[in-house]
């Protein structure tokens, strides 16, 4: 992965985004992680084209592959794959506009 965010909250992890960029075709490890994770979670929900989602009351996991300009205005290919405790997301949301 070349790229890793982590959100937390009160020091528990509420959302962690992994990201692969390039600029050659990476659609293999799209597919590579869309087989493993309908194995072990089902059929997904479609959000898009290139977008996959599975969910429960308590996390959201999320896939997606998209070909897009870079901050730097070059086009690359991107995987991101994202991991949200919703109880935890909401709250860390709630608190930061409370703050405001």
């Amino acid at each position: 992965w070349d790229f890793v965010e982590v959100k937390s909250v009160d020091y528990k992890l509420s959302r962690i985004e992994f990201t692969n960029t390039q600029t050659d075709d990476n659609t293999f490890i799209y597919d590579s992680l869309l087989e493993k994770l309908t194995d072990k979670y089902g059929e997904p929900m479609v959000l898009s084209t290139g977008g996959r989602s599975w969910y429960d009351s308590y996390t959201i996991l999320s896939l997606y592959h998209t070909y897009a300009k870079s901050t730097g205005g070059e086009w690359r290919h991107y995987v991101v794959l994202t991991y949200v405790d919703r109880d935890l997301y909401n709250q860390g949301e709630s608190k930061a506009l409370d703050e405001l």
